[in-house]
């Protein structure tokens, strides 16, 4: 079984370039696919254009493998401090930043404890 993961990349400057720099590091990790959203077009066109600021992960249904996700895209935030990540599952999202304070990590903490079951069951 397995779950995906929306990320939505917020970026002033070339999201495009950063949204492939991203993808590149999240196929390094034990994730079975990352893909691009994709919008709609106009009727007659026969192929979708990319939506360079969202990301969707499929993960495996094992332990510690959100974990690892979220631990992956603060660090690769963290040399990119203008730009966020928004990580949501079945509607819930969490905000991150390159910031690293202990309020921003507790609330990371409670996010993970409140889905980390919910992978291991499916």
């Amino acid at each position: 079984m397995s779950i995906q993961v929306g990320l939505t990349l917020i970026a002033e400057n070339d999201p495009e370039y950063l949204a492939r720099q991203l993808r590149r590091e999240l196929l390094n990790l034990p994730v079975e696919d990352a893909k691009f959203a994709t919008c709609e077009q106009a009727i007659g066109v026969r192929s979708a254009a990319i939506d360079w600021t969202r990301l969707f992960v499929t993960l495996a249904a094992s332990g510690g493998v959100l974990s690892t996700l979220i631990t992956a895209v603060q660090a690769w935030l963290a040399h990119r401090q203008k730009s966020k990540v928004v990580v949501e599952i079945d509607g819930n999202k969490l905000e991150l930043t390159g910031s690293t304070d202990a309020e921003r990590q507790r609330l990371i903490e409670l996010w993970l404890r409140q889905h980390e079951p919910r992978i291991l069951l499916k």
